[in-house]
């Protein structure tokens, strides 16, 4: 079987919808099983040894090349500059260095000691997401002047009002019941004004802001190998730490699968591609909850707002009318408040990443 893995190249990292993130790449790798010879091994993948040893021994090749009765990892020449025995490497299994960081789309391509390109694999997939804050503007609201209750016998606005003048809109309104003999009474703006006109809103902001698609990021460089100069079921491998700092040794193999027990002590599933269909829904804003704050009234001593006033204004608390309220006659003008807010849906994330074409990574 011919193994191509697929490398992942993220378009972007925030605006995610239904994208597909992958690309085709082709891993060069190391013979498997019990060794060969470089070329092709038996899965058709082609193996490289360039880069990874100089000198008259070939450390790969099952042969005594130096004549001095000694082969690949079992010669001096190759154990001196890092050859060593690692686990057999199981059938449909095939040897590779894997270097992990932290995944990011625009993160540059690595190179192979024979210099060809890393194969680009990803793991932890993310499972969450996060929302930029939603915004909403509203426009075109206007408001009307604050509700406004009276006693016209007290004078700490306590007790059952004797009457209360609705928020409406701006403007004068004669009172009722205003007694003849008159004594000092109170007012205080008992209601905020409430909106004229609802306006219009417009709801931004809400786009996905994270986690990235994958957590970790694998790049994989095909090692060859050779049974020579080894116990039974063991192969010699490279220095790993020829141009692959920070690498660990690896074997691979397409699918989910147990790791064989020589390779079992970390365990890592990778995948090749994967489709981010993440997106925050959700942001939104409603005319109907417009709110108004702030206005004030003046409450006069004669109908339609004349004679002498006392203004009463929500940050005085309750306002003596001293003289406003005998004769029978009073009346109240209103002043339009101002827009103070109104609700902001917050974003939500829906989708998901969906992972795909599975590989299973063996370390120790």
């Amino acid at each position: 079987m011919r193994l191509g893995i697929v490398g992942i190249f993220v378009i972007g990292m925030v605006s995610f919808g239904c994208q597909w993130v992958g690309d085709l790449d082709e891993l060069s790798i190391g013979t498997g099983g019990s060794g060969g010879t470089g070329g092709q091994n038996s899965s058709g993948v082609p193996s490289s040894m360039s880069g990874w040893f100089s000198g008259t021994e070939d450390c790969l090749n099952g042969k005594d090349d130096d004549l001095n009765g000694a082969i690949d990892c079992a010669d001096a020449a190759c154990s001196m500059v890092g050859f060593t025995c690692a686990p057999g490497i199981p059938p449909g299994w095939q040897f590779v260095a894997a270097m992990m960081s932290q995944f990011a789309p625009d993160a540059p391509s690595l190179t192979c000691p024979d210099g060809q390109p890393t194969t680009r694999v990803y793991a932890e997939p993310a499972t969450t997401g996060t929302c930029s804050a939603c915004n909403c503007s509203y426009d075109g609201v206007t408001c009307g002047a604050p509700e406004v209750s009276c006693w016209y016998t007290n004078t700490s606005c306590s007790g059952g009002a004797d009457i209360k003048i609705p928020a409406q809109a701006a403007g004068c309104s004669d009172m009722s019941n205003v007694p003849l003999v008159g004594t000092p009474g109170s007012c205080l703006l008992t209601g905020p004004p409430v909106p004229t006109n609802k306006g219009t809103c417009t709801a931004t902001g809400g786009t996905l802001e994270g986690p990235p698609t994958w957590g970790k990021a694998i790049d994989l460089c095909g090692v060859p190998s050779f049974a020579g100069g080894c116990e039974v079921n063991q192969a010699c491998i490279p220095n790993m730490g020829v141009g692959l700092i920070n690498s660990v040794q690896c074997i691979m193999k397409e699918g989910t699968n147990a790791c064989p027990l020589d390779w079992s002590a970390t365990k890592i599933e990778a995948f090749q591609n994967g489709v981010d269909t993440r997106e925050c829904v959700g942001c939104a804003c409603d005319v109907n909850t417009a709110t108004c704050s702030g206005g004030i009234a003046w409450v006069y001593d004669e109908p339609n707002c004349a004679g002498s006033n006392v203004p009463i204004q929500f940050d005085s608390g309750c306002t003596v009318a001293q003289t406003q309220f005998d004769q029978g006659r009073a009346s109240v003008a209103g002043m339009a408040g101002s827009f103070a807010s109104g609700s902001c849906g917050n974003g939500k994330v829906q989708g998901s990443v969906n992972a795909i074409n599975p590989v299973t990574l063996c370390c120790h």
